[in-house]
């Protein structure tokens, strides 16, 4: 009898533990984000901007594996 009122309470417990699962899960997914501020909105221009020059930049010295090419820029 004792066994069968253990696995009751496993099962009670792994149906506690995907709720809290669940939960957590979704309570980390908004629907919104949330407004940069002035100052991480211009951060994130300037790094975008960088990530666009770098990536034209580099495209050829890295394809031709010109290490001294990519070290000047």
């Amino acid at each position: 009898m004792e066994k069968k009122i253990f696995k009751a309470q496993l099962m009670s417990l792994s149906h506690w533990a995907i709720l809290i699962v669940m939960l957590t899960l979704l309570s980390g997914c908004q629907a919104k984000e949330s407004p940069l501020s002035q100052k991480a909105a211009a951060m994130e221009i300037v790094v975008r901007d960088m990530v666009k020059y770098l990536s034209t930049a580099l495209t050829d010295p890295v394809a031709e594996g010109d290490i001294a090419e990519i070290n000047v820029i």
